[in-house]
């Protein structure tokens, strides 16, 4: 169990401004997915990790870090699309 990264670029009060579908802090998603290795600005993180606590093991939990960093406790999560 690892942080899951995120495409969204990380604001401190975000949920406070956002819109209720589809929210997208930074640019545009296909801006976030053909700029990512250039981005300087802290991205998002999400879940917990196997080092933390029970009570920070959740979707909900969020924290930061810059796209350059990498240590035990982050991770992603491969999707593939599929036609049914």
């Amino acid at each position: 169990n690892v942080w899951e990264w995120c495409l969204d670029e990380w604001a401190d009060s975000f949920y406070a401004f956002s819109p209720h579908a589809n929210p997208v802090s930074g640019n545009s998603i296909q801006s976030i997915m053909h700029n990512y290795f250039d981005s300087k600005r802290m991205r998002v993180l999400r879940g917990g990790s196997w080092y933390n606590t029970a009570q920070n093991v959740r979707v909900a939990r969020r924290s930061a870090a810059l796209p350059a960093y990498s240590n035990s406790t982050i991770g992603f999560r491969c999707v593939k699309s599929v036609n049914l």
